[in-house]
């Protein structure tokens, strides 16, 4: 293809890569301006180098950043005229939580927990508390009670970004967490603090999560709980023709949680087609919780992250050894969400082996629907043979189909296919992800599935509007409850540009 049918198509020109590249690192912590005049006028005169916090793809260039602490800082905050940008834990990759040059407000500090309502089983907390935060909670005063879901493979994350990107864990049986919200409460461009559920400001609940920060700023969050009970972890190794199969005898026998780890060497005639699949099943009250120490040490993931990118065979047989030796082991059904998160491993792995480039993993997540599964993974695995994808990781989970949010990526009851790819920040390792993204897009979408929109703006505008058929009413309806763009990012600009309204 040729260069400008490239940038027509929305590649990164090799001017875009290079302003992303230049400068780099994770960006300033947030800290509260007015209690640091110094660095105020500083950050009023230079502004503040923001990037997420895993792909570091999303390096943006803000005007200052507030942590506004209570409503009323948070009134404040939203004061001077012009659009601003909501952050929480800056995970998504997609340029979301950022604006280049203009404020942002970071949530984190709104973290109470206002009420925990032990007979509804419902919790309200303020947006900015994180999963760790609201499970500690919970233990204490509530320890009968248990979050449903929570994303996996990070856990500094807050709950209001949770709902703005419309997230999953591994429920076997679960649709995305709109399922489990009771109502919010949204102080809006206009009408001020307003309450939304299913049954008062309802078109508002459907589009502000899964709304991308782009309809107001979630406040407080009544979420709903389950009981919380103890699991035993049931782990064998199965071909991908029999996972499907085996996840709907483990659902009937009463499992609720549950992934497929598959196998990442290339060089492997099973590449993609064996994994370790893993599920949790209730189990008596008295059941003896599994030792801290028979999980993976922190120095064991490091040894494994390095390994899936050096020595793939043996990073999936140590992987999967102790997944299986792990078999029987009995978990609470909150703390089995939990994970180890290796922050800057991407650096720490570049420094040791000398890389003059950067780079890091970047995710996405393409979803087939079940009796395709195995279709669907042939597919990725011919392309990414084909095309050199270097696959780190690899998850396969599962999702009931979402009927309620305005923008579901969950349109049907799928299954989701997580690609975790080592990409180089250079002009050509950025193009060549954005490639082997799209590559895996079209397979998803001509086999009737979807893909997710919060890692990266590199799909096509064909491939958005297959998957996402209402985003030109979606952003119609940004414009109807925000008409003068008080809440922005750089997601917002780069779609309202790919659909004028």
């Amino acid at each position: 293809m040729k260069r400008r049918q490239f940038l027509r198509a929305g590649l990164m020109s090799a001017a875009g890569a290079a302003a992303l590249l230049s400068g780099g690192g994770l960006g300033a912590l947030a800290r509260p301006l007015e209690n640091d005049p110094d660095m105020a006028r500083r950050e009023a005169a230079e502004g503040v180098v923001v990037n997420d916090v895993h792909g570091q793809i999303s390096r943006t260039r803000v005007a200052y950043i507030r942590t506004p602490s209570d409503t009323a800082a948070l009134e404040k905050a939203l004061e001077p005229g012009g659009g601003v940008a909501l952050s929480g834990g800056r995970h998504a990759m997609g340029g979301q939580q950022f604006a280049a040059g203009r404020p942002l407000i970071d949530m984190r500090a709104m973290d109470k927990v206002i009420r925990i309502d032990r007979a509804a089983r419902t919790v309200t907390a303020e947006a900015g508390i994180t999963w760790p935060a609201l499970i500690a909670a919970l233990n204490r005063d509530a320890p009968e009670l248990s979050i449903i879901q929570k994303q996996t493979g990070a856990d500094d994350l807050t709950l209001g970004g949770a709902l703005s990107a419309n997230i999953h864990g591994r429920g076997l049986v679960m649709a995305p967490i709109i399922g489990d919200v009771e109502s919010f409460t949204l102080r809006t461009a206009s009408d001020g603090v307003v309450t939304c559920s299913r049954s008062e400001n309802s078109e508002l609940f459907a589009l502000a999560i899964g709304g991308y920060g782009l309809f107001g700023v979630i406040q407080t969050v009544t979420l709903r709980l389950m009981p919380r009970r103890k699991l035993r972890r049931e782990v064998q190794m199965l071909r991908i023709d029999a996972l499907m199969p085996m996840v709907e005898q483990r659902i009937a026998e009463g499992c609720w949680y549950g992934d497929f780890q598959y196998k990442t060497d290339p060089t492997a005639e099973d590449f993609m087609r064996t994994g370790v699949f893993c599920c949790y099943r209730p189990v008596e009250d008295h059941a003896i919780l599994s030792e801290t120490a028979r999980n993976l040490s922190l120095e064991d993931w490091q040894s494994l992250y390095d390994l899936a990118h050096d020595d793939k065979k043996t990073a999936f047989e140590k992987y999967s050894a102790y997944y299986l030796a792990s078999h029987g082991n009995v978990y609470w059904s909150d703390s089995h969400q939990t994970s180890t998160y290796l922050k800057d491993q991407n650096v720490k792995y570049d420094t040791e082996r000398k890389n003059t480039a950067k780079s890091s993993l970047v995710i996405s997540e393409i979803y087939a629907e079940r009796e395709k599964l195995t279709e669907v993974m042939e597919a990725c695995r011919a392309a990414a043979l084909r095309r050199g994808m270097n696959i780190v990781y690899g998850t396969v989970r599962f999702i009931e189909q979402d009927t309620e949010s305005f923008l579901p990526w969950a349109r049907k009851k799928y299954a989701c296919i997580i690609f975790n790819l080592h990409v180089r920040h250079t002009v050509p390792g950025l193009a060549k992800a954005q490639e082997d993204f799209r590559t895996l897009f079209d397979i998803a979408l001509d086999h009737g599935g979807s893909f997710y929109l919060t890692y990266h703006r590199w799909a096509r505008k064909e491939q958005v509007l297959s998957a996402y058929p209402q985003m030109h009413e979606f952003l119609a309806l940004k414009r109807k409850y925000d008409p003068y763009d008080k809440f922005v990012s750089d997601w917002y600009a780069h779609y309202r540009e790919m659909f004028p309204i």
